[in-house]
């Protein structure tokens, strides 16, 4: 007879946010859950707006979404800190930024999804 095994209630750690203008909401701090951030009107939120807690306790990055005119490889739901993505542009565009980003510790991309433009330089 095996011994049944026990799973470990596996949390993330909670969020110091110092910045008393950073509004925030986080469902809970179990496996999966998400940790979503604003800013008031007038201000600019620079990191992501959104973090994952993955199954190692760690915050996880989402996917960023596909640019337009383009596709971003490999797709999944949470990358692990680490994971590095590859941004493509359908022919007929050129690629405004850099083409690897890479999931950080604080859940956030190295940088942001670059933008597809057309050879003309519209995003259309």
């Amino acid at each position: 007879m095996e011994t049944p095994q026990v799973l470990e209630n596996v949390e993330c750690p909670e969020f110091h946010i110092e910045d008393v203008e950073l509004e925030s909401r986080l469902e809970s701090r179990k496996i999966g859950s998400i940790a979503t951030f604003s800013c008031p009107l007038g201000f600019v939120l620079q990191g992501p707006d959104k973090i994952a807690c993955q199954k190692n306790g760690k915050r996880a990055c989402r996917f960023p979404g596909d640019p337009v005119h383009g596709r971003i490889t490999p797709v999944k739901f949470l990358y692990e800190i680490g994971d590095k993505i590859l941004v493509q542009c359908h022919s007929g565009f050129l690629n405004t930024g850099k083409q690897k980003l890479q999931c950080l510790e604080s859940g956030g991309w190295s940088d942001r999804v670059p933008k597809c433009h057309n050879y003309m330089g519209s995003t259309r």
